[in-house]
């Protein structure tokens, strides 16, 4: 039939992206809970939504034992959740000299260009 009822959530997140703001739907859960980035214009968030999933995309590519060389941190969605998986591997794959997770720090070069 092609009927679109439009509903007060609908309504609002129309006149967010009307106004060229990020609907709030997009950036929290129910509970009010952030689960998303926040940028301060749709534009800005669209933007990091596909730089998102090109770096995911390109990471996918390399297959199962391929990894970047680099990466962008704030590219993930769960950033916390990204380290602590690294350090779990690390872990993991010293798991003879019985490294435990909470000794496992990171350390950072930075390089020139």
């Amino acid at each position: 039939d092609g009927v679109v009822i439009m509903t007060p959530y609908l309504l609002d997140d129309m006149n967010a992206i009307f106004d060229l703001r990020v609907p709030r739907r997009w950036t929290h859960d129910p509970s009010g809970a952030e689960i998303s980035w926040l940028s301060p214009s749709v534009g800005k968030w669209f933007t990091g939504l596909l730089q998102r999933v090109e770096q995911l995309t390109e990471w996918l590519n390399m297959g199962a034992t391929g990894r970047p060389k680099t990466y962008w941190l704030n590219g993930f969605l769960n950033s916390q959740g990204f380290l602590t998986a690294m350090r779990q591997e690390v872990t993991r794959q010293r798991k003879a000299e019985k490294w435990a997770l909470d000794d496992v720090v990171f350390h950072t070069e930075v390089r020139p260009y």
